[in-house]
């Protein structure tokens, strides 16, 4: 492997520090919240996001997005994978070709010429409903899931912002779907 310092489970500093530091750059740059802030243990109510550590990842859990719910982790040292899926409690997006078609652009405008994105989905009731489950939560299954791979992002200095703007692009857009769907 040769990333440096491995636990137990084969995971490296790095892998350790990823979703700290993600959760900390959404805070300040999607939820406004300063370095004093984030800080200071009275305000541990109003921050978002949370670290779940399985074995072998740290996972960034964000369930405060408009429309959709992500976990993100690092694999590798290098690529950086994502979870998309309805908001906690649902099964279903509203229609998964809308919100295919409103994530595909974010994705488009933020990592063209930075990485390339993998993506797979996976719509509720599929044949094989076993396939769908969370990174973080393999108890819950058969849900619409859309899963991307963002190849070598982790290799750029910036990924932290890279991934700040795709999360905010992709909240907005889906506050248009949903506000174009309310008329």
């Amino acid at each position: 492997m040769g990333y440096g310092l491995l636990d137990a489970w084969g995971q490296s500093v790095e892998q350790q520090k990823f979703a700290d530091k993600l959760i900390s750059s959404v805070n300040k740059d999607v939820f406004g919240m300063t370095d004093e802030e984030l800080r200071d243990p009275s305000t541990l109510d109003r921050r978002k996001g949370l670290v779940v550590q399985l074995k072998d990842k740290k996972i960034g859990v964000f369930t405060e997005f408009e429309g959709f719910d992500a976990d993100i982790w690092m694999e590798d040292d290098r690529d950086i994978m994502m979870q998309l899926y309805p908001p906690r409690g649902r099964a279903q997006f509203p229609s998964l070709d809308v919100f295919l078609e409103a994530i595909e652009k974010p994705f488009a405008r933020v990592f063209d010429a930075v990485c390339n994105v993998k993506a797979e989905y996976y719509a509720y009731g599929m044949e094989r409903p076993h396939r769908v489950t969370l990174k973080h939560d393999s108890r819950r299954r058969g849900m619409d899931l859309l899963e991307l791979r963002l190849a070598e992002l982790y290799k750029n200095l910036g990924w932290h912002t890279f991934m700040v703007d795709v999360l905010k692009e992709c909240q907005k857009e889906m506050r248009r779907v949903a506000e174009s769907r309310a008329v």
